[in-house]
């Protein structure tokens, strides 16, 4: 039965090709019936004569001309069945009809650079892909970087996010920082991703940031860590309190170089008890020259203004009876105005305090004996 089937799929083959037999391609009688007899010897298939040939219609012959018996169809009805499905347009896929065997040689004849090439393609990806897996992990400049970028974004949700949760980065934070700084300028172009996520994050917590310490009960030692934080200093402070009013005293001359804050606007609040040579200013982080600041010198509180190159103007002056002076006052700076706050009542100007998006540098001179009760900075606007 099954030399039938093998018969019948040969009539297939000639009919459906147009006259082409399977092993036309061998050029005499013995030569042919050595291929017939052998299984290493694989008939033409149809696509071979025919391009285009029907796929379905090729494994339903392929398969009734197997070279092993139990490989064809095992009855004339499983036979006719797959016909059947072929001439009413359903699929009929190769598996179970021709044997990979026979699949890897008709490819390994017809399509060599396909069977060899692409399985060697491939392994090389993977050895690159361990490569560069294996260098990666080898980098530990990379990790450095990886891990202070998870610390960054988990920061930056705790200050931006509301309701704040934090202030500022903490110690441990700004060495991160300073960190892949150092980093990034000993491998320009190198981590050209990380440099990019690096910068837009540390612009987002300086936007939102801010800075708000009271020194007075329960407040006094978040208040102290916070500041030490903000300015790297602290080792000599202490705790006092003055004709009723606690507050932090500065014990040695201290100059606070605070990280930027704010863009475009921002609002610094001092209130405690200055002497001469204090001064707070607000300046541009890459214009030191564009800046607004008051300052306390030869029994005078006075307020100042410079815009980039031009000269120094004097905004206001207030004299105060004696060296020590209790001080509540406070300077904003926005791209279209300035305003600064105290007990005398409020002025502003309109003139261009920040430039468009530019973060704000505040700087404090705090002589030895300053007395801190309060320190804000943040974009609130003051009430004028």
């Amino acid at each position: 039965l099954r030399t039938d089937v093998y018969s019948l799929g040969v009539v297939l083959y000639e009919f459906a090709t147009g006259g082409c037999l399977p092993y036309y391609h061998l050029t005499d009688r013995e030569s042919c019936l050595a291929g017939i007899r052998s299984e290493r010897t694989e008939p033409r298939w149809p696509r071979q004569y025919v391009p285009g040939f029907p796929r379905s219609l090729e494994w339903i012959i392929l398969r009734a001309m197997a070279h092993r018996p139990e490989e064809r169809y095992q009855s004339m009805s499983d036979f006719i069945a797959d016909l059947d499905r072929y001439s009413r347009g359903a699929w009929i896929p190769f598996i179970g009809r021709v044997h990979p065997r026979r699949l890897f040689n008709y490819a390994k004849k017809s399509h060599p650079y396909w069977l060899y090439g692409v399985p060697a393609a491939l392994v090389l990806f993977i050895v690159l892909w361990l490569g560069v897996l294996l260098i990666n992990s080898l980098d530990d400049k990379r990790e450095i970087l990886e891990n202070g970028m998870k610390d960054l974004h988990a920061a930056e949700l705790m200050i931006v996010t509301p309701p704040k949760k934090r202030q500022l980065l903490n110690k441990e934070e700004i060495v991160t920082v300073d960190k892949m700084r150092e980093i990034f300028n000993n491998n320009k172009g190198k981590y050209e991703q990380f440099l990019t996520d690096f910068n837009q994050t540390l612009d987002n917590i300086n936007r939102n940031r801010f800075l708000n310490v009271v020194f007075e009960g329960k407040y006094i030692d978040n208040s102290r860590a916070r500041l030490e934080v903000a300015t790297g200093k602290g080792g000599n402070w202490s705790t006092v309190e003055i004709a009723g009013r606690p507050g932090l005293q500065i014990n040695a001359d201290e100059r606070w170089n605070l990280q930027p804050f704010g863009q475009g606007h921002i609002y610094s609040y001092f209130s405690g008890t200055v002497l001469p040579g204090f001064r707070m200013e607000i300046s541009e982080p890459d214009n030191p020259t564009h800046r607004l600041w008051i300052e306390y010198q030869n029994s005078k509180i006075t307020v100042y203004f410079r815009q980039d190159e031009m000269e120094v103007q004097t905004l206001d002056v207030k004299r105060v009876p004696s060296d020590s002076y209790n001080l509540r006052c406070g300077l904003f700076a926005a791209e279209d105005e300035l305003l600064f706050v105290w007990p005398g009542g409020n002025k502003h100007f309109n003139q261009m305090g920040l430039r468009e998006g530019s973060p704000a540098q505040i700087t404090f001179e705090v002589p030895k004996g300053v007395v801190v009760e309060q320190i804000y900075i943040g974009s609130k606007r003051p009430r004028q």
